[in-house]
């Protein structure tokens, strides 16, 4: 008997990892949503601007973009064009991460900000709503270049000390 392949509703959860208080997002997306998409819907929720490179690691494989000017298999990462998240997210494995700003398997030296990615509900799909949708949030990301957590750390502290050497001038007035 062939069964009618139909795709689910994921509700997935992405947290910024190292800031605190927690920057995070609630999220839909089908089931059978690629990699290269996935990542533009969490381009979009965080509010990252895709200019920095970027990698997913579910379990023990990692998917990112193969671009002939870096060396894919320092890292041991594989293409992600192509790849369905219902294909790579097993049902027990309901947390991956997902790197942007990368540092390693590349030769640049990047911010590296670290996220973590739950699976938190399997749902039907419902033929009414349009997905991705975005559920809740905390917080805005941090700014592009900052120095990955400990230079937003040091931003946040900048931003917050009256007097320090990267204060605002136009700030308090």
């Amino acid at each position: 008997m062939n069964k009618k392949y139909s795709p689910k509703v994921y509700c997935l959860k992405v947290a910024l990892k190292d800031i605190r208080p927690t920057i995070w997002r609630q999220f839909k997306v089908k089931s059978d949503i690629t990699l290269n998409k996935l990542d533009q819907v969490i381009q979009r929720v965080m509010g990252w601007t895709d200019y920095q490179r970027h990698k997913f690691r579910i379990g023990e494989h990692g998917y990112g973009p193969i671009d002939p000017d870096y060396d894919a298999d320092a890292g041991g990462y594989t293409s992600r064009t192509g790849v369905r998240l219902d294909d790579v997210v097993p049902l027990d494995a309901s947390v991956f991460a997902y790197e942007y700003d990368c540092q390693d398997g590349w030769a640049h030296k990047g911010d590296r900000w670290e996220h973590e990615l739950k699976l938190e509900a399997i749902v039907l799909l419902d033929p009414a709503e349009s997905y991705p949708v975005c559920l809740a949030g905390k917080r805005n990301c941090p700014p592009e270049d900052c120095g990955g957590a400990g230079g937003y750390d040091d931003l946040l502290h900048a931003l917050k000390t009256q007097g320090h050497p990267q204060y605002p001038k136009h700030h308090g007035r």
